[in-house]
Order: structure tokens, then sequence, then C-alpha cells
């Protein structure tokens, strides 16, 4: 990789990506199927053509390889979370070998603790690993130019890729999550032992969120029963309700003849004073008539 002097150079190689064979990770082994192995080096990101910017590198060696999970899904207040209990990777990638009247890499038994199922081979299509190699090696595999204002990345992969490079770790788990989960959605075989286990379905209903209005509806029952019950031993018939039944009440003898009609019927509120705050009953009438009567 060959980096400008960026003490006096305004534009120029400020990221790079590189297929490699790898160091830390050696395709040469065969013990893994490799499908990706690649170098980064170089500014880290958002940096421009300013002052130095190589003098906080990023570098790192990546790989993606098959491997084979055990994991549990759950699945809680609508929340699915994934976890992985066991990692297995370990087969032999010779090519030569694999192609001798085969069209896959098999994996040896898997370990007890993985929990396989019995009589179960699991392989890889050596040519569907020669297609991602070819398609990863030239996607991962390219730079970014630096300028005084901007960065010009060569692909959009680049630029993801040199965005990710504060955590290339994690940025690195993320994509093969992502492949892992394509993976698993197109592939149509079914079997049982997938189909998982439900430990509780429904609804939960908290009771105490809903005792106040169910209070409230029981009570307001409860109050209108009390009406009805109070409302049919009256002896004062329905019409109660209505303002212009008043109109035809005949008020007692011994009220009328407290009040000096004359007197009091002209002046302003005289007939309030005089028989306002007198206390009187309302008594049925021999003739089925109401009459309000002196208590």
């Amino acid at each position: 990789m060959l980096f400008p002097n960026w003490t006096e150079a305004s534009l120029g190689l400020g990221f790079q990506v590189s297929a490699s064979t790898g160091a830390k990770y050696n395709s040469s082994k065969n013990d893994r199927i490799y499908i990706a192995n690649f170098d980064v080096f170089g500014a880290p990101y958002g940096s421009f053509a300013v002052g130095n910017p190589l003098r906080d590198p990023v570098s790192q060696e990546c790989a993606l390889w098959m491997c084979i999970q055990t994991f549990v899904v759950q699945m809680s207040s609508a929340q699915q979370a994934q976890t992985v209990l066991s990692t297995f990777s370990t087969v032999d990638s010779t090519m030569p070998g694999g192609f001798s009247g085969a069209d896959n890499f098999t994996y040896p038994d898997l370990p007890s603790n993985m929990n396989p199922t019995p009589h179960t081979s699991y392989t890889v299509n050596i040519f569907a690993s020669i297609a991602l190699q070819e398609f990863l090696s030239s996607m991962f595999n390219g730079t970014v130019l630096l300028n005084l204002e901007s960065q010009s990345p060569s692909s959009d992969a680049i630029e993801a890729l040199w965005n990710g490079t504060s955590n290339l770790n994690a940025w690195m788990q993320n994509l093969a999550v992502s492949m892992t989960n394509v993976v698993r959605s197109s592939d149509q075989a079914s079997h049982a032992v997938y189909n998982g286990t439900a430990f509780q379905l429904g609804v939960t209903v908290r009771w105490v969120w809903i005792s106040l209005p169910a209070a409230m509806v029981v009570a307001s029952l409860l109050f209108l029963a009390i009406v009805i019950t109070k409302t049919a031993r009256s002896p004062v018939a329905v019409w109660k309700g209505s303002p212009l039944v008043y109109l035809f009440f005949d008020v007692d003898h011994e009220i009328k003849d407290s009040v000096d009609t004359h007197a009091v019927f002209h002046k302003y509120g005289r007939l309030e004073k005089t028989v306002g705050k007198r206390r009187a009953t309302l008594k049925q009438k021999f003739d089925g008539g109401w009459t309000f009567k002196a208590a």
C-alpha cells in the first residue's frame, strides 16, 4: 500500500481494502471454508486531506468463513432475542479432495455439546463457496481518496466498511449475521427439530390496571339499582321530574291565611320573606290531587 506524503499532498489515497490470503486467518491451512479474507488500512472514518490524516491509522485483518451454530431464539412481548450457544467451523476445505467425485464440503461429526440431529450431515456446496469468494473478494477490494473537503470511496461497500472501522469486529459480526439470516431464510428444508417449543402462548391481563374502571362500572350499576328500587317504593308518582307539575299543586289554607296577598304580591321579595322558609310536606288529597301542607 502506497500512501502519499500528507504533509505536502492535498489529494490522494487515504484508506485501502485489499484481498489477501490471511495471516491470522490463514486460508492456506484449509481448516475452514473461508469466503473472504482482506486487510484494511488507512485514515479513520471521516478524515480529510488536512494535516496528517494517517497519524492514527486503522489497521486490521478481516475474514468470513462458513460455520455451524447452535442458538436459542426467544420471543417475549413481541421482542425476538437470539443467543448463539456454540460454534463449529472445523472442516477439510482442500479443493482437490472436494472435487473428487463430490460437489460439497462435508463437516465431520459435530461435538455432543451441540446436540446434533442423528444421521444428519452438514455440507457446503463447493461452487456456492467459490461464487461467494469471487463476489466478496471484488466487493472488499477498493480505496477511499481524500481531498481537502471531500472523500471519494470506490464503492458503497468500501464506504460502509470504512464507516465500521471504529468497531470493525462488531461490523463484521453484523455482516455475518445478515448473511446467516439470508442462508436460513432461503433453506426450504423442514425439520421437526427446528419447530421449537412454545413455553407460553397467550395474553397476560393485568387486573390491577382495570380495577378502577371496573369498580366504577359496578358502582354505577349498583346506584342505578338503588334508584330504581327507591323510585318504585316512593308514594310520589313518576311525574315528579317535570317542573310543570307544580302548576297544578294546591297550597294548604293555613299557609294561604298567613299571607296578606295585597301586601305580599305588590312588593319585591315580600313573598319569599313571608313563606319562603316555612317547612311544608307534599300530601295527597282525597280527590287524588297533591297539596303542600305546613309541616
